[in-house]
């Protein structure tokens, strides 16, 4: 009776122990995942109809040129300073989650998500959300890959 009472109870402190440890390296990464890319879809649309500062074009011989823009507003230039820090504060945490969150990270692979590479495009859309052109639609384009969102939503 003794030793299945102490069975019980190791059986149920390894069951704990495991539970715990799916909650804190799966479940809450994850939640956190999910989270991250809700604010993704929700910021990028936010900002998705500013006014470029720069026109980035591509010339045959592969050189590219960006004309600027001079008669954007003090608001305006406001806004996409804002939309950039933005932008960056969310790739930065999306790639904190896919350098710490190995297992999860790892569970998200197997569900065709890509952390650290939807913080690559972030970055790089931080770094263009003032200009048209190629480059900032290759980084939304991974961006929307690395996150398996539906086309044309951002």
């Amino acid at each position: 009776m003794i030793l299945d009472t102490i069975g019980s109870l190791i059986v149920a402190a390894i069951g704990a122990g495991l539970g715990w440890a799916t909650t804190e390296f799966v479940a809450r990464p994850l939640r956190r995942f999910y989270d991250l890319r809700s604010e993704t879809i929700r910021r990028v649309s936010k900002y998705g109809n500013l006014p470029a500062r720069y026109d980035e074009r591509h010339y045959a011989d592969g050189s590219v040129i960006s004309s600027e823009d001079v008669t954007l507003s003090k608001t305006d230039l406001a806004k996409l300073e804002e939309a950039r820090g933005e932008l960056r504060d969310l790739a930065a945490q999306m790639r904190g989650l896919a350098y710490n969150e190995t297992v999860a990270v790892h569970a998200l692979q197997v569900l065709g998500y890509d952390p650290q590479k939807a913080s690559e495009g972030l970055f790089g859309l931080a770094n263009t959300v003032d200009t048209t052109g190629a480059t900032r639609v290759r980084n939304k384009q991974i961006v929307t890959e690395a996150l398996r969102l539906p086309e044309h939503t951002l």
